[in-house]
């Protein structure tokens, strides 16, 4: 038990390596092109495909749009990414939620 706790401790207190954060902080967080490449790799690498691997990292608007190509340089897939490294897309449709949570607020 106290190896363990210890073990809980030293790597965050269980909620990752940089210790706790809000989901509001995660949603508002913002990263640079190499965080977002190290990011992809370790999705990449979480995935357990070796052939994949990320390619170029170029910005777009407020996020990024990052290739995934094979070994040879073949282009997979393109991801559009916010900065907080969340798909585009998904993103957006959280930032609309919140807003929506936000008036329902103001109005009460």
């Amino acid at each position: 038990d106290r190896e363990r706790s210890m073990k809980h401790h030293a790597f965050g207190g269980g909620f990752g390596m940089g210790g706790k954060m809000n989901k509001k902080e995660m949603f508002e967080r913002e990263f640079s092109a190499d965080q977002i490449r190290t990011l992809m790799e370790a999705r990449l690498l979480m995935k357990g495909n070796e052939n994949l691997k990320v390619g170029k990292i170029a910005s777009a608007g407020d996020g990024y749009m990052v290739s995934i190509v094979t070994q040879d340089d073949s282009l997979v897939k393109e991801l559009n990414l916010a900065a907080n490294g969340m798909p585009q897309e998904m993103y957006e449709k959280v930032q609309k939620r919140l807003e929506k949570r936000e008036q329902k607020k103001d109005r009460s």
